[in-house]
């Protein structure tokens, strides 16, 4: 039977080790994961913040056919806005309301004046028969993250920048609802594809149901600046459709193109 190895000995004189201190040689705690997005700015708006905020808002909006209320400066950690406004409706003949009212910039109030104005009302008459009374706000102000995800950036609603809508309604009583109709292949989805493209050429976020499923019961509007749209998660994706479209057909010589003109409205404000 083979004789097992030797076991080995200590080393002569041997001082045993001293013993650890609490907590030495362990993994230190990990440091809680921060959002992405700006430091927290200071807890209240400055004299300075809020008057050129209150100046952009005269500048975008003086005789504009909006009502809203003036509500005070916003500051909710790093979320708020200086001069934010609760909008109401959008004045015309007929009047489109907003339900509930929505809290927004004054760049964001403008732009989606802007949206209602040269895309939302023509199609609608054009698609529809009838104006657009009443659109649904399901989010406008709310102090949050992206998806409500604490690692995802903050929001442009933190910021009062940013409307989802998931409904409109014609001065027929017709709902036109975005997770029912955006699908079909009728009047009611033609009408929420050409305002959503729309849409892309004015804000500088559009996303809807193409956009992922987080979004395929709303459109969500903002009015970040950026160099490029961000169309359904697509930089400028109205410009890079163009660019793959076939070339149109070659027009007789005798054809001729007309420009229509878009009357400019009546306008007013309530404050």
């Amino acid at each position: 039977m083979p004789t097992p190895p030797p076991l080995p000995s200590k080393a002569p004189n041997s001082t045993p080790k001293a013993a650890k201190a609490p907590g030495d040689g362990k993994l230190e705690p990990q440091k809680p994961l921060v959002p992405f997005g700006p430091p927290p700015p200071p807890e209240v708006w400055s004299p300075e913040q809020i008057r050129e905020a209150a100046a952009e808002c005269s500048n975008l909006l003086s005789g504009q056919p909006i009502e809203f209320e003036a509500l005070p400066p916003i500051r909710e950690g790093s979320c708020g806005a200086p001069a934010p406004l609760k909008v109401e409706a959008f004045a015309r003949e007929p009047a489109l309301e907003i339900r509930p009212a929505a809290i927004m910039t004054c760049k964001m109030t403008a732009a989606l004046n802007e949206w209602i104005e040269k895309v939302v009302q023509p199609r609608a008459k054009e698609l529809l028969h009838a104006n657009i009374i009443h659109i649904s706000n399901v989010a406008s102000y709310h102090c949050r993250h992206r998806y409500n995800d604490p690692l995802q950036r903050i929001s442009n609603h933190a910021y009062a920048g940013a409307l989802d809508i998931s409904e409109f309604l014609t001065a027929k009583g017709e709902r036109i609802n975005v997770l029912e109709h955006w699908p079909l292949d009728d009047e009611r989805a033609r009408f929420l594809k050409d305002i959503h493209k729309g849409a892309c050429e004015i804000f500088g976020t559009t996303l809807g149901p193409e956009a992922n499923e987080a979004h395929k019961n709303h459109f969500h509007l903002d009015a970040q600046t950026r160099r490029t749209p961000f169309c359904d998660g697509v930089k400028d994706k109205t410009s890079k459709e163009s660019l793959e479209a076939p070339p149109p057909a070659p027009q007789p010589k005798s054809a001729t193109s007309q420009n229509a003109a878009t009357p400019a409205g009546q306008r007013r404000k309530k404050r």
